[in-house]
Order: C-alpha cells, then structure tokens, then sequence
C-alpha cells in the first residue's frame, strides 16, 4: 500500500494529516525530494513486525501515535506497545501520521514528560 501511495503525492498528503494541508507547489517539491533519496525507498522495505521482536526490546520506549493516523494506523501501534513491556503509549487526538508537525507543541510536552519521568532530562 505505501508503495502504491509514494507514487500518488496528493493522496498520500491527504491521508498523512488530520486535516489534509492545502496541497501547494512547494510540499508536492518536498515530498518528491524525500521520495527520490535512497535512503528513504530502505526504509519503505518491509519491517519486521513479529511479536518476539516486540517483547525482546528491554529499553522503555514511547509510541507516540495519531489517531486519525491512515498511514500505520492506531491499530499497529497499539498492538506493537502490547507486546513491548517496557513501552508508553500515547495517542493524541486529531492528528495524523505526523504528530511533530500537525501537533508540534503536544508533541513536545508529551516527549518531555516521558524524558522527565525517565529520568533522562
């Protein structure tokens, strides 16, 4: 599916957010520079997603997830938080794939908090 999506600019921007951005000359450029990069196209690859990789991590981790996300989906990251003992979820309404940029100041206080109640700032 992402496959097919990276090849359809405007589609994939209009599942990407909560609220589709207007599609203007400039993010279509964007988005074409991130998909011509190489190392972007690796990282499209299939992951692997099976439940042993998931309870092996032993680091705390934060999901961080949209839910109006169409592009992984709630579903996936829940599902994934379920099998990590070590992992907080959060999800954060009306956002999409791209909580940094559809909820930049949430974003931030939720990666604060969870640094602040690891110990980690």
């Amino acid at each position: 599916e992402l496959d097919r999506l990276w090849q359809q600019p405007e589609e994939f921007l209009a599942r990407t957010f909560h609220e589709p951005p207007r599609i203007n000359e400039l993010l279509l450029e964007q988005f074409r520079v991130v998909r011509a990069t190489a190392a972007y196209h690796s990282y499209l690859e299939p992951a692997d997603l099976q439940p042993e990789v998931f309870a092996g991590v032993e680091v705390p981790v934060l999901l961080l997830g949209g839910s109006s996300d169409r592009i992984i989906g709630m579903d996936a990251i829940r599902a994934a938080a379920e099998r990590m003992p070590t992992a907080t979820l959060v999800e954060l309404a009306r956002c999409g794939h791209f909580p940094g940029a559809e909820r930049p100041e949430e974003t931030v206080y939720t990666i604060e908090n969870y640094l602040r109640a690891q110990g980690l700032s």
